[in-house]
């Protein structure tokens, strides 16, 4: 029932606004609209009356607005009209929609809430033919008058257009030229978007799997060198998920695309001349589609990372990973891993974990260089903890505070040497005591009951029998 009424209410507003432009329009002077009673005022802010919200909202959609004489007749505000001729005539130069927002806000002009400019605004601003002095009525229509949704009209219901309403600021052939280059623009497709950085590849690589085209993204790799990538579209958008296809790195697409079209090194006007399209099949086949009609399909390995990995890049990669500070993975670590460096041989010092007889755990921290050439002593963790709190003030051990404070530590011998980021060092001893259980008289009477259980007889005579032997060789030189 509600939607039979609703059908009736559209009904009776459309051949109500049809019979009132055919009656008015032949005068050319004027229009009437019949919502429900004549509109007291068509001024938005004296405005409070629904039946003329709509006729307001028709007529002040923009930027600019008209004003009311004397008179009552709609006249022109010199000031904002003269912004909107600007932007039509800028669209017209070449500027995007961002670009003319940017300037704008650049001349202290925002938007009629105060708000920066975006896209849309502008391109409401440049589609809107108020502004050509005519009026175009029932662009948007209630969708359910229980409701309110308004919904943009794209042919649901006739629209009704009226010459000379009023006063116009843009003539009808530059708002037409100006919805000609939208046309232009949008059929080039993200050629016509001069924000976008283009190449040659762009919008020819078609992915095999979802037929949707590849984009140029952007990778820093952990040096912070900036490479690039082509892919997928939808994969970048919705996941591998949605998409399994596979991103090919630009510097192999080159070198693929060059191989296809015989040259040494790629060539982009080669290739836009050539090339119609390349699409991407699987995880290692491009097939290469000409302008004459043939076709040439390739396989290709991506190379990326044996060419990153270089001997350069590894010995760099072995430092970074060394220290803690520049490490990426030191969230996944002890808090001394990376830290603790051997002041005699160089080499980091390594965690090792164990647990006393008493269950307790423990850590302690070793060198990892060549034993027959380092011999410098580990030191335990709640030692290194201990030293750390002291050299720093602190009264219980602080980790964030040590790596703000404190670049690396170096051990050697028995002293620990801190070496802080504002350049100074400073030094403390340590000497780590081996834990063990003191021995009982009840114990140690065991272990001498044992040791002579254990030396017979027997096992002191063969003891003897084989040091004799020993001297008579004479395996050490005579004195």
């Amino acid at each position: 029932m509600k939607k039979l009424i609703a059908l009736l209410l559209v009904l009776t507003m459309a051949f109500s606004l049809a019979a009132c432009g055919k009656q008015e329009a032949a005068a050319g002077s004027s229009i009437a609209v019949c919502l429900a009673s004549e509109p007291d005022t068509l001024d938005p802010a004296l405005n409070s009356a629904v039946d003329g919200a709509t006729l307001i909202a028709h007529l002040f959609s923009g930027l600019a607005k008209w004003a009311q004489d004397d008179s009552g007749k709609l006249v022109i505000v010199p000031e904002e009209a003269e912004v909107i001729r600007w932007m039509y005539a800028e669209y017209m130069k070449g500027a995007s929609r961002i670009e003319i927002g940017r300037m704008l806000m650049d001349r202290g002009i925002y938007t009629r809430q105060g708000k920066p400019w975006v896209d849309s605004n502008v391109k409401v601003i440049l589609t809107n033919i108020t502004y050509t002095g005519n009026m175009l009525f029932q662009k948007e229509y209630c969708e359910d008058p229980i409701t309110k949704h308004r919904r943009k009209n794209y042919g649901e219901l006739p629209q009704y257009f009226v010459e000379d309403t009023h006063e116009a600021i843009i003539p009808m052939d530059e708002w037409q030229a100006v919805q000609a280059e939208f046309k232009r623009r949008r059929d080039l497709g993200p050629f016509g978007n001069k924000s976008l950085k283009l190449s040659a590849f762009s919008t020819k690589i078609t992915c095999g799997c979802c037929g949707k085209h590849y984009r140029h993204s952007g990778k820093r790799n952990t040096a912070g060198e900036v490479y690039y990538v082509w892919t997928c579209q939808t994969k970048s958008q919705k996941g591998a998920s949605a998409c399994p296809s596979k991103n090919i790195p630009e510097k192999m697409l080159h070198n693929a695309t060059a191989e296809v079209l015989g040259l040494d090194e790629f060539d982009e006007d080669v290739f836009s001349q050539q090339i119609e399209e390349v699409i991407v099949i699987g995880d290692d086949t491009l097939t290469f589609r000409f302008y004459d009609g043939h076709e040439v399909t390739t396989k290709w390995q991506s190379t990326a990372k044996t060419d990153w990995w270089t001997d350069e890049r590894r010995k760099l990669w072995g430092e970074r990973h060394k220290r803690k500070d520049t490490n990426p993975n030191k969230h996944l670590f002890y808090e001394f891993t990376g830290f603790i460096k051997c002041g005699c041989c160089g080499a980091n010092y390594r965690c090792q974990s164990g647990k006393r007889k008493d269950g307790t755990p423990t850590r302690s921290w070793y060198c990892t260089g060549p034993k027959d050439q380092c011999h410098n002593p580990g030191i335990r963790d709640e030692t290194m903890k201990r030293l750390v709190t002291d050299v720093l003030g602190l009264d219980e051990f602080d980790e964030a505070a040590m790596d703000a404070q404190i670049e690396n530590a170096t051990v050697l011998d028995h002293t620990v040497t801190f070496h802080f980021r504002d350049g100074h060092t400073e030094s403390r001893d340590f000497l780590d005591k081996r834990h063990g259980t003191p021995w009982t008289e009840e114990r140690r009477e065991k272990a001498r009951e044992s040791m002579k259980a254990a030396w017979t007889d027997e096992r002191r005579e063969a003891m003897s029998e084989r040091i004799k032997k020993i001297r008579s060789e004479k395996k050490w030189p005579n004195p």
